[in-house]
């Protein structure tokens, strides 16, 4: 059984990941526009693209030939924008949008072509090969009433649906955010890492929200930091404040059941679950962190237990880990230096 996320981001660039349970036909925006798995991108411009013999723009991102998904969009995606089309395509992604939406062609492939720049990092960061991500990932633009109402996550910079039996996983995003370069891909790494770890684990049932949720900070936090020198920006004005008290809360509510009741506490446990995994990486020296998680998500999602997985994979049992974290902010809140140091947060 596939979870369906269903977290509200904030405003402050914190992206979040929703989901469609009851699947659906996915209305006029289903398989119909679908480019195929031939051919490699070509130019954008009058020649349009040879992507699978799509007519439209075309942008190049990634290796290797995707397999074909005649899956439609989520319903709710679909409910909220019935006039969809796919805008632009690549090896990789796929860029859908309103037929009458205002965007132009360049504005379409500048965002598809970042928007590849961030799922290639993301692969790398948790050491997944291109082929294995078989079908394309779907990124839809709409404006921003529409977002809000396929959603239910006003302000929000991105949502990612997961896939279902009958519907393929997409992004969302709001067109109005497409001009704030930085939030844009902070939150591109953020929510394409969970179509990434989503794909790798569908079952996730098992697994917390702390690591569903923290592995995809970090991503943007990594990205942002890379491009921008600017990692997520919500998460230090938590983590300034935070000491072991905060890491026992977050592991409590941020379990395997989502207990966060409003936006501050959802922005409280997704800062310190994105930490977590930064202090695992620098702090305990694991420096292939994100793919070793992904392997974790993957046994799990497959029936392996976590916590023994966890450990088998890290080298530390699950329980040291949340306590040496929980300690290590508690020797640190005086010393901020010392608590960012090596850090993308420092």
């Amino acid at each position: 059984m596939v979870r369906a996320f269903a977290v509200i981001a904030l405003a402050l660039a914190l992206g979040c990941s929703s989901g469609d349970p009851a699947g659906g036909t996915g209305g006029a925006a289903g398989s119909g526009g679908l480019a195929g798995s031939g051919g490699a991108a070509g130019a954008a411009g009058a020649g349009g693209s040879s992507v699978g013999g799509f007519a439209g723009l075309g942008f190049d991102c990634g290796q290797g030939d995707p397999q074909a998904d005649d899956r439609p969009l989520p319903k709710d995606v679909t409910a909220a924008a019935p006039n969809l089309e796919l805008a632009a395509t690549s090896r990789r992604i796929e860029v859908w949008t309103p037929k009458d939406s205002p965007l132009l062609d360049s504005e379409v492939i500048d965002f598809g072509q970042g928007a590849c720049e961030a799922l290639l990092f993301d692969l790398d960061a948790h050491d997944v090969a291109q082929p294995d991500l078989s079908t394309r990932v779907r990124i839809v633009v709409v404006d921003g009433a529409t977002f809000d109402q396929a959603t239910g996550a006003p302000g929000a910079y991105g949502v990612a649906f997961s896939a279902t039996h009958s519907a393929t996983d997409a992004v969302i995003l709001p067109a109005d955010g497409l001009a704030n370069v930085v939030e844009l891909d902070d939150t591109l790494a953020h929510e394409l890492t969970h179509i990434v770890s989503g794909r790798a684990a569908p079952y996730d049932a098992w697994l917390p929200w702390w690591l569903i949720e923290g592995i995809a900070v970090l991503s943007g936090s990594q990205f942002g930091k890379k491009l921008h020198d600017q990692p997520t920006g919500f998460v230090v004005d938590w983590l300034d404040v935070a000491d072991g008290s905060d890491a026992d809360l977050t592991f409590q509510r941020y379990g395997l059941e989502d207990q966060t009741q409003n936006l501050g506490e959802v922005g409280h446990d997704q800062a310190l679950s994105g930490f977590f995994i930064e202090y695992l990486r620098v702090k305990r020296g694991i420096a292939d962190v994100q793919a070793r998680l992904l392997s974790v998500m993957r046994k799990v999602s497959d029936g392996d237990d976590f916590a023994e997985t966890f450990a088998a994979e890290l080298g530390v049992p699950l329980a040291q880990a949340q306590a040496d974290y929980a300690q290590f902010l508690d020797d640190t809140v005086a010393d901020l230096a010392k608590r960012y140091a090596g850090t993308v947060f420092e």
